[in-house]
């Protein structure tokens, strides 16, 4: 039986790298944002403009939007062409997510893996934060951002706004995830480490 992680994470908390990680430790396939090809292809919509609709995603003005529109009134906004296929991409998503399942141990980044394998019995489900000030250094020193604060609540805003469309839970709420880890204090590795464990205990008891 294929082994499954899932990693939800605030933005700067160094998430996809601890995934990035953990999968190349443990010699598992790792999803993030190689799937916008993937979802490109199955869906039939171009590249660009999946990859533009991520970025929208992460604005809280096209839920503002969206939130309108689902009243039954009308918006010229730009941005309501994305709201067209946004329901025929998460499914689209939904589907190469539980198909990579079947096909070999994983690790996915994000994109509300840990809700579509929420019922694969050989998985765990992991949530990474961290103290506002550190990912504000993060983004503003690796990901070279300058306006590192609005990014980050408009981002991190985006997911929740995401994750809770489409999930009908709450994103970042302890009951959907098996292990929660704050990269700030404990670093990089030492996640890597606790999630490679984590792997491995797990593995045990199913014996």
């Amino acid at each position: 039986m294929n082994k499954i992680i899932t990693i939800s994470r605030e933005y700067g908390s160094g998430g996809r790298t601890i995934g990035e990680e953990v999968a190349k430790r443990l010699g598992f396939a790792f999803y993030n944002h190689n799937m916008i090809d993937l979802i490109a292809h199955k869906s039939g919509l171009d590249k660009g403009y999946i990859e533009n609709w991520e970025q929208q995603v992460s604005s809280p003005s096209i839920w503002d939007n969206l939130f309108v529109q689902s009243r039954g009134v009308f918006s010229r906004d730009v941005s309501s062409s994305y709201y067209y296929n946004m329901g025929k991409m998460f499914v689209v998503q939904s589907q190469i997510i539980r198909e990579a399942a079947q096909k070999s141990s994983c690790v996915f980044v994000g994109r509300c893996a840990d809700y579509i394998l929420r019922d694969y019995e050989h998985s765990i489900h992991i949530l990474i934060y961290a103290d506002e000030k550190l990912r504000l250094e993060r983004v503003t020193t690796e990901y070279n951002e300058k306006d590192a604060f609005q990014l980050l609540e408009r981002v991190d805003q985006g997911r929740r706004n995401y994750y809770n469309q489409f999930t009908n839970q709450i994103w970042g709420d302890y009951h959907n995830y098996d292990l929660m880890l704050d990269s700030g204090s404990l670093g990089i590795k030492k996640c890597v480490d606790l999630i490679v464990a984590a792997q491995a205990e797990k593995k045990e008891e199913k014996r």
